[in-house]
């Protein structure tokens, strides 16, 4: 009896250091699985790892969604990160690094990493355009003097305000003007040209650097130029909501809506 406790006893000892030799291989092995999002998308995680992934509701209205992974194997956190942004363009900003895919027009976010664990955001479009052009938007030196406009809508037709310089259905536009002995004051469109505060060039120079950063929109035929914000279905902080028409030697300031009409040019 006691030999065949032994032998039991060796046995197990031997299936036991077999199954820790097999973990170890299996625990080592890089191996990786793709897993399919919520949202549709496609993206490599380890093969044996711990996936919950949940629509993120809070923010852009569900449109993106919290996943979190904790791997079983070889892989830390960094390991994820490079299997997630394989082949994606990188953008890190002060408090976040973003990953887009442009074939399917996703965007990764990284939230947390922390040994073998990582947790993300997957966004259902081009977010990591937006933050690019929201930076560029902070660096431009004339945001400040044009980027917070006061705007008010009317019914009060072409107006003439200054020169050449016009507003169309404003009842209101102010922009800030910051005097050199010190104070931002709000002023009028037919101050800031009449005193000189700011040249229509400073104002179209603006505008087409909005343009260059997606901010603002360009059409420009034989007849006019017309400057517009730009409009997309994913919302920014801020939006620039005045346009600016140029025909017939004529500057008009409208609201977001002006469009071109060939009976304000005349």
């Amino acid at each position: 009896m006691k030999k065949i406790g032994k032998i039991i006893i060796i046995v197990l000892i031997i299936l036991l250091i077999l199954m820790c030799i097999v973990g170890l291989i299996i625990y080592s092995l890089p191996l990786t699985k793709n897993y399919t999002t919520k949202l549709g998308y496609v993206v490599e995680v380890p093969f044996f790892s711990q996936v919950e992934d949940k629509m993120d509701h809070i923010k852009d209205n569900g449109t993106n969604e919290i996943i979190f992974i904790k791997s079983y194997q070889e892989y830390n956190s960094d390991d994820m990160e490079k299997m997630l942004a394989k082949g994606l363009k990188k953008y890190e900003t002060e408090n976040e690094v973003y990953y887009y895919n442009e074939k399917e027009n996703y965007t990764i976010s990284i939230n947390e990493k922390n040994d073998r664990k990582i947790e993300f955001r997957v966004f259902a479009y081009d977010r990591y355009k937006v933050v690019t052009e929201d930076d560029a938007f902070d660096r431009n030196p004339m945001r400040f003097r044009f980027g917070y406009p006061l705007i008010r809508s009317d019914e009060s037709g072409l107006v003439n305000v200054y020169d050449n310089i016009y507003k169309y259905n404003l009842s209101k536009i102010q922009f800030t003007y910051s005097f050199p002995n010190g104070g931002d004051y709000l002023q009028n469109l037919k101050d800031i040209f009449q005193y000189k505060y700011y040249s229509i060039d400073e104002f179209i120079s603006f505008y087409d650097s909005l343009v260059e950063i997606n901010y603002g929109e360009k059409e420009e035929t034989s007849d006019y130029i017309l400057y517009k914000p730009k409009k997309r279905e994913i919302p920014r902080y801020i939006e620039i909501d005045y346009s600016i028409l140029i025909c017939n030697n004529k500057y008009i300031f409208g609201d977001e809506n002006l469009e071109y009409n060939e009976s304000l040019c005349k």
